[in-house]
């Protein structure tokens, strides 16, 4: 098992910015590479897509049900801590398996269906980001 989480750090380390200590922190698993290249930067306004899921499976909410992805200014405290440092180096496209420990999560606070001092899983894709669709629409258009 340890050879394989390896295997899938170093294929992650070679094709996006994932450190070697955040895919060990939330046990991050690549389903999807995306296009490496186009992480955003601290602030940025992103979209992303989840499914979020106790360690038992059972959902408590999903934008993929609700066909509405999340926007947030990335790496500015708009969403949980361990989204914060995963989202903002994550590629455009890239989708990745994530748990989050609780206390990069909401810690001793209950929130709705999720208990207190839950560890999260989510699967987390990056769909859009508003400065890289800018700056490719302006490229097309001068070129």
């Amino acid at each position: 098992m340890k050879s394989l989480f390896a295997a899938i750090a170093l294929t992650a380390v070679a094709t996006s910015k994932l450190t070697d200590a955040l895919i060990e922190k939330y046990s991050i698993e690549i389903l999807n590479e995306g296009k490496p290249g186009t992480e955003p930067t601290v602030g940025d306004e992103v979209q992303m897509h989840y499914d979020g899921t106790l360690k038992d499976g059972t959902k408590f909410d999903s934008s993929y049900d609700r066909n509405q992805p999340l926007p947030v200014r990335i790496g500015r405290g708009q969403v949980i801590k361990c989204w914060d440092e995963v989202g903002v180096e994550l590629n455009l496209q890239q989708k990745v398996k994530v748990i989050c420990p609780s206390e990069t999560a909401y810690g001793s606070r209950a929130i709705g269906p999720i208990p207190a001092n839950s560890d999260l899983v989510f699967i987390i894709e990056r769909v859009k980001w508003w400065n890289y669709c800018l700056s490719y629409l302006i490229e097309s258009l001068l070129c």
